[in-house]
């Protein structure tokens, strides 16, 4: 186990230094970037509505999925957004 936990933390470096170093970085217009804006906005609202609603509701509900993965999703779906 600890042998896995320290390769996914080396390759987790290794991207980072990898990403870091582009020598080209990617520039937007004002378009561009006013609909990336919004996509952080639509992402904000999402994950600060859902949020709540899954901190209040999973006592009450029992679903098929566990507490985490729900989490998990909720971070996903702001990922997407952004």
């Amino acid at each position: 186990m600890e042998y896995i936990m320290i390769g996914l933390f080396i390759v987790g470096v290794f991207e980072v230094l990898a990403f870091n170093s582009k020598k080209s970085k990617e520039e937007y217009d004002e378009r561009q970037l006013a609909v990336r804006g919004r996509g952080y906005a639509y992402a904000y609202f999402t994950v600060m509505i859902l949020s709540p609603l899954h901190i209040f509701t999973k006592d009450t509900l029992s679903l098929p999925v566990s507490n985490d993965l729900i989490s998990v999703i909720i971070l996903f779906l702001y990922q997407v957004l952004c």
